[in-house]
């Protein structure tokens, strides 16, 4: 039996697939637990239209399993006068890493944020994230050398610096 990789939009009939899916990529990241939080999160993200999520699965012909996410966020850049995506999340579990999943999410992104008329896809990666760092390369992305990122925390759960994609 052959197994397929199914790439599909995320919408609320997919949280039950996605949700495990984010706490584990939130737990990459060492922040706590919170299954009904991350759950009301992509909730809400989704029910007002503000992100835009795809989800990989494996497909076989009595089976489905998800791989992996990415999340994006349009907004826009003053700059170029433009809309643009920030591709904030993007995860894969373990055992599907190296073998094109990721990659596969990020080019699903990439193909709605041109048909949507975007300019750019920005990303953010922790400094110490080595292997989506090579990944980010390989598919095209560069590391900006013109601007810094600096980051506020306006509450104490968001100091910056300890959580960052």
């Amino acid at each position: 039996m052959t197994a397929s990789l199914d790439i599909r939009r995320a919408y609320l009939a997919e949280l039950p697939d996605l949700a495990p899916l984010f706490n584990a990529y939130r737990a990459f990241y060492d922040c706590p637990v919170d299954e009904a939080g991350s759950l009301e999160f992509l909730r809400e993200r989704l029910l007002q239209g503000q992100c835009w999520v795809w989800v990989a699965y494996r497909q076989t012909a009595t089976s489905r399993q998800a791989l992996g996410f990415t999340l994006g966020y349009p907004t826009f850049c003053s700059l170029q006068l433009a809309p643009i995506v920030v591709l904030h999340d993007l995860f894969t579990l373990p055992a599907a890493r190296g073998t094109g999943v990721a990659g596969a999410l990020m080019q699903t992104l990439e193909q709605e944020a041109r048909r949507r008329g975007c300019v750019r896809i920005d990303l953010t990666t922790a400094h110490t994230n080595t292997a989506a760092q090579s990944l980010y390369q390989a598919q095209g992305y560069a590391h900006d050398l013109v601007f810094r990122t600096y980051s506020k925390a306006l509450t104490p759960a968001a100091a910056p610096g300890e959580v960052s994609a």
